[in-house]
């Protein structure tokens, strides 16, 4: 029998790895994002109605107010997915995507002549760093899509300019998927850029720039094809550059050097430095180009950190062969564009045992250790029109679970209120005095909260206000007095 032939694929072993750990890790941790209840209640709208949501219909104190869906098609699917498979489907499709992106990745970069060994540590490293995002979001359709734009921009920069028309379309979709969709232009945009540069030197390179500006021009335009046009430009954009609240957002912060997550960037970096020298390797400038674009907005903003890990990995890839050359004869150095699209059996294959095994977890509900579902249970008691202040993070369960239906005063779609309204928010929950300003202006008759909260402990020496129901996880307060005012329709 060929030796090559039951050699472990590359993608196969980071497939494996990354779904396995996945389940093990983060069957619970894939349902802590505090969008993960508003995603669903949004997509049960749209599929009950057949129609996007254009205006706020969640919360009590942004209701009507106008509003893009930036994820309709991923919330209509997520609720599809719950409703007739249950939670743990999530969990499955979950692992299974972020399996099936860092395989592909370890593929492209067989595929373009890394080492099976390289290629498998280099998309190890890209999923560790994509790690800090790991949840079920519609954010995991653009680390797709940016591996997608990545392989395809190589195709062309390689001569294999037909692939072109493929990314159009990519974006189109992508962009009723997900906000980042604008990455995809960017890369290709990018892409332009370094070719036009690399003209300066080869004439011939200008064509090439190009066919790269024509495509990144037609990406922004499919971009179009989505239910509110270019509303969903003006959204996105104001979210990022006008609305203010970004750096009120975790996700969104610059990368705070010396937490303990964040060692493997610093290795990365400290080794996109050493590894040229030591091993007098030279990254090619067209995937350093797309390497350096990403750090930038990786160190800029948390978020983008598994979207820097993509981008890096064709440098590493190279770089880690000349490091580690005595140890990657196990497995045969060149691969043909035949032999990388095999072993998909075997990839399907592994995916139904890990299906059967994420089952085996009977992930019935999200961590309940997390949310806190004894609290809402005393809430359902309670008149659902009255006057509620919560926890920001609880905001999509209030406006997907409770029964009868509740209108949350807020949640985590910050772009909805600005800065300012957040900030006293904030000082609101510390006990400070934006609560009573809030609370004059709402009449709050209920309030919500973490036990640890200094509004928390405020509330626990006022006489006006008695705990109805306490937990590890919350205390629900109600107003002895509350004041009689009118029901928001």
């Amino acid at each position: 029998m060929n030796d090559r032939m039951v050699k472990p694929r590359p993608g196969l072993w980071v497939f494996v790895l990354v779904s396995l750990l996945g389940f093990l890790a983060g069957p619970r941790g894939f349902l802590g994002d505090p969008g993960t209840y508003w995603h669903l209640r949004l997509g049960r709208e749209i599929l009950g109605s057949g129609e996007v949501p254009r205006f706020d219909t969640l919360t009590k104190s942004r209701w009507g107010t106008p509003w893009v869906d930036q994820s309709w098609l991923f919330d209509a699917g997520y609720a599809a997915l719950i409703d007739r498979l249950g939670w743990g489907a999530v969990v499955v499709a979950t692992a299974l995507l972020l399996g099936a992106v860092y395989a592909g990745l370890a593929r492209w970069l067989v595929f373009r002549g890394a080492s099976p060994t390289a290629a498998v540590a280099s998309a190890l490293v890209a999923a560790a760093l994509g790690s800090v995002h790991f949840l079920s979001r519609p954010h995991l359709f653009t680390f797709a899509g940016v591996l997608a734009t990545l392989v395809l921009c190589d195709l062309i920069h390689r001569g294999r300019v037909a692939w072109a028309w493929a990314l159009p379309p990519l974006v189109a979709l992508w962009a009723n998927l997900h906000g980042g969709f604008l990455a995809g232009p960017l890369i290709v945009l990018s892409a332009a850029g370094y070719e036009a540069f690399a003209g300066l030197i080869d004439r011939s390179r200008w064509l090439v720039a190009v066919r790269f500006l024509l495509t990144g021009l037609g990406c922004l335009a499919a971009a179009l094809i989505n239910p509110y046009g270019w509303a969903l430009y003006e959204h996105v954009l104001g979210l990022l550059v006008s609305s203010r609240v970004t750096d009120l957002i975790i996700e969104y912060q610059p990368v705070r050097w010396g937490q303990p997550e964040l060692l493997l960037l610093e290795a990365v970096v400290m080794g996109l430095i050493v590894l040229p020298l030591a091993t007098r390797h030279r990254p090619s400038p067209y995937d350093l180009t797309h390497a350096l674009i990403w750090m930038h907005l990786g160190l800029a903003s948390i978020r983008n950190l598994p979207l820097f890990g993509l981008a890096v990995a064709p440098v590493l890839a190279p770089m880690l062969d000349a490091a580690l050359r005595p140890f990657t004869t196990a497995w045969p150095h060149q691969v043909t564009c035949r032999d990388a699209l095999r072993g998909w059996a075997a990839a399907i294959t592994a995916a139904t045992w890990i299906a059967a095994l994420g089952y085996a977890g009977q992930t019935r509900s999200p961590d309940p250790q997390r949310w806190p579902f004894a609290g809402l249970d005393v809430l359902n008691s309670l008149p659902f029109d009255a006057a509620l202040f919560h926890e920001q993070d609880w905001g999509g369960l209030i406006e997907s679970e409770s029964n009868p239906r509740r209108l949350a005063w807020l949640d985590d779609r910050f772009e909805l209120w600005g800065r300012q309204p957040i900030i006293d928010y904030a000082e609101a929950l510390r006990g400070g005095g934006a609560w009573d300003e809030l609370l004059e202006r709402e009449q709050f008759t209920l309030a919500w909260l973490r036990p640890g909260r200094g509004l928390a402990r405020r509330l626990d020496r006022d006489p006006a206000w008695v705990p109805v129901h306490r937990d590890p996880i919350s205390v629900l307060y109600r107003r002895r007095d509350p004041p009689q005012v009118a029901s928001t329709p």
